[in-house]
């Protein structure tokens, strides 16, 4: 415990508000929000945004916008016609300017798909991607999985919650 205060300790603090409208991300934003997480349907978990309230939040907002891309409730195993839906939202968001995106993949053992998101994360490259609450979920640490890469991806996939 006393080294996950020591990091707690040193990370800049930074606001990031989960947000399903135009209106509440210049609400959200005037507030003091430093980082948006653009959803719909909350209530479900979150799912994709439509293209309209993308284009909308990013050109309306300053800060910048993470877009969650989940194409349905429920769990997080996606068959290969959904994850194709996944691809081609990650190209819509970043052409609409988002500033990143949000995603998670598991596999029916419980563990990280590791495949699925480094593709994502190829996809997306400049933007930043964050591994959601399908992580939750997850058997191992999210990093060790997805990046095998021994820290070096640190700038391009962040894990929005910790495992221990």
């Amino acid at each position: 415990r006393g080294w996950f205060l020591r990091l707690l300790t040193n990370m800049a603090t930074s606001l990031e508000v989960c947000v399903d409208s135009l209106a509440s991300a210049l609400n959200a934003e005037k507030g003091g929000c430093h980082r948006l997480e653009l959803c719909a349907a909350l209530s479900e978990g979150g799912l994709t945004p439509s293209y309209g309230l993308i284009k909308a939040v990013c050109s309306a907002t300053t800060i910048p916008v993470m877009v969650l891309i989940r194409p349905r409730n429920g769990d997080f195993l996606y068959s290969d016609a959904e994850f194709e839906i996944v691809c081609e939202d990650v190209r819509q968001a970043m052409a609409l300017g988002a500033a990143g995106v949000v995603v998670g993949f598991l596999n029916a053992n419980g563990t990280v798909d590791a495949r699925r998101t480094q593709a994502v994360v190829a996809l997306a490259s400049p933007m930043p991607v964050t591994f959601h609450r399908g992580g939750v979920r997850a058997k191992h640490r999210i990093c060790r999985e997805c990046c095998q890469c021994r820290g070096h991806c640190r700038s391009r996939l962040f894990c929005c919650l910790l495992f221990v």
